[in-house]
């Protein structure tokens, strides 16, 4: 039993000693206030806040990094970018049906495809331009150096004749933008008369017409000046120091114009052509004049021209008259082959541009297929055959010569 009472003292002094002990460590009921509850529902708030916020930044997307600006192009970069490098070759084999003795020259009436019987390097041409885009102050420049015998035939006097390089253009331009804009040009450029251009590819036959090889000239050296009336409508005039003339060779100066007027829709062009001045050596008292004009037609299946030409020039002798028509036709099958055809008449009185000494009237026929290879290579060939009003093309017989000529020729050509 004192076991049993021992335990229980003990145990009964365990409990107070326990209770004694949370007495003395809980606070006073005083400090038992609402300030510490209070302090923790802003803890707790302010924490939920935080992990809100956190959570919302997690499930947005980043933000996409800034794309660097571009630096800003300065005017001699804005001016160089629109530099062009243009290359075009072409030959040519050139037969003549009526065999005439020798080579070189012997088939009468034509510009660049006079020779006989023979292969031809007809003109390498290598450019370097920077054309005008049209848009506020500007400047420009064209350089065009041909090789080749077309280079040999269009050099300008004095420059030497008979070497097969020409610098066929080389002028410089500059535009101000004053209405629908003026434009000045000043050196060497090809003509603004006619609708053939020298580079063969660039025509819809092989053989250029009557009308180019015998009422036009070929290049000009001078200043022009350009205004832009309205969209598609454009004069220019032209000062410059004759037919193929670097240097001029007498005291007067020969002016010319183009009033030209196009629509892009339509693909329809009408130019109309003067010039006027002296073109013999030393003279001043036998301007030549011509009018012409032009109106043009393109499309992609269809090119297409006709040009009247008429021109005077008093001479001592026997005064000059001349005219002349000639009008073409392309078609383009599967962008691939080309069919064109070209009429053409031409009177000349007196002989003042044949050369023929006498009346002379001169009419031809050509009909020319090509194949193009892409943009850059163009293969044809063609038949042409002219009629004379005398017997002046040279035939097999020595001193002998027909009232008509026929031509056949092929040529291979490419371009850049």
């Amino acid at each position: 039993m004192r076991r049993s009472r021992a335990r229980g003292l003990a145990d009964g002094r365990t409990l107070a000693g326990a209770a004694a002990l949370l007495a003395a460590l809980a606070p006073p009921a005083a400090a038992q206030d609402d300030a510490p509850a209070d302090a923790l529902q802003a803890k707790l708030a302010a924490l939920e806040q935080r992990v809100a916020e956190l959570e919302g930044a997690a499930a947005k997307p980043p933000a996409a990094a800034a794309e660097p600006a571009e630096p800003e192009e300065g005017p001699l970069l804005s001016w160089i970018r629109p530099l062009r490098v243009a290359a075009i070759a072409y030959g040519s084999f050139n037969y003549n049906v009526n065999r005439p003795p020798g080579h070189a020259g012997v088939t009468m009436a034509r510009s660049f495809d006079s020779d006989h019987d023979t292969f031809s390097p007809d003109l390498l041409e290598l450019s370097l331009l920077r054309p005008l885009t049209g848009e506020g102050w500007e400047a420009g420049f064209r350089v065009d150096l041909a090789f080749g015998q077309t280079a040999d035939r269009v050099g300008a006097a004095p420059w030497p004749t008979d070497d097969a390089v020409d610098l066929l253009q080389a002028y410089v331009e500059a535009r101000a933008p004053v209405g629908g804009g003026v434009t000045f040009k000043g050196g060497k450029f090809v003509t603004w008369i006619g609708a053939e251009v020298i580079e063969s590819p660039g025509n819809i036959n092989i053989s250029r017409s009557l009308v180019f090889t015998l009422l036009a000239p070929f290049t000009h050296t001078g200043l022009a000046v350009s205004y832009e009336a309205f969209p598609g409508l454009t004069y220019t005039q032209y000062l410059v120091n004759g037919w193929d003339k670097v240097i001029d060779d007498n005291r007067a100066k020969t002016l010319g114009g183009q009033l030209a007027w196009t629509h892009e829709e339509l693909g329809v062009g009408v130019f109309l052509n003067w010039i006027h001045g002296d073109e013999v050596a030393g003279s001043v008292d036998s301007p030549r004049t011509v009018f012409d004009a032009v109106v043009s037609y393109g499309s992609d299946l269809v090119t297409a021209y006709v040009e009247v030409s008429y021109g005077r020039e008093p001479m001592p002798i026997a005064n000059g008259e001349w005219g002349g028509v000639a009008a073409a036709a392309q078609v383009t099958l599967a962008e691939l082959v080309l069919i064109g055809a070209r009429g053409e008449y031409v009177k000349d009185r007196n002989g003042t541009r044949t050369g023929y000494g006498r009346n002379i009237e001169l009419r031809g026929l050509t009909a020319t297929v090509g194949l193009k290879f892409g943009a850059w290579g163009l293969l044809r060939v063609e038949y042409r055959h002219d009629w004379a009003s005398h017997a002046v093309f040279p035939d097999s017989r020595p001193g002998g010569a027909e009232v008509d000529q026929g031509t056949v020729a092929a040529e291979l050509a490419f371009r850049y």
